[in-house]
């Protein structure tokens, strides 16, 4: 997959997610760290998603995952509390 269209693929699934289209959000954001699997936003967007969806335990794992990627910035942080307090 080009970067340009992992791009227009991770615009996709967040203008799902933006409409409420979760399960179709959730597939699209797998699709993208399928091929790309050090995607910060797609990990964050899809643990936000799996909140949605009332996936607690993955959303955490999601949310670790960008926080391990990346501890600098605050998105992975904030995402990764949503879960636990739900859980």
């Amino acid at each position: 997959m080009s970067n340009q269209s992992a791009l227009e693929q991770l615009a996709q699934a967040q203008g799902l997610y933006i409409t409420g289209l979760y399960p179709l959000a959730k597939e699209e954001f797998t699709k993208v760290l399928t091929s790309d699997p050090n995607n910060f936003e797609a990990l964050v967007f899809r643990a936000y998603t799996h909140i949605k969806l009332n996936s607690f335990a993955d959303a955490l794992k999601d949310a670790e995952a960008a926080v391990n990627l990346n501890s600098n910035k605050s998105e992975g942080l904030i995402v990764k509390g949503n879960p636990q307090f739900k859980a």
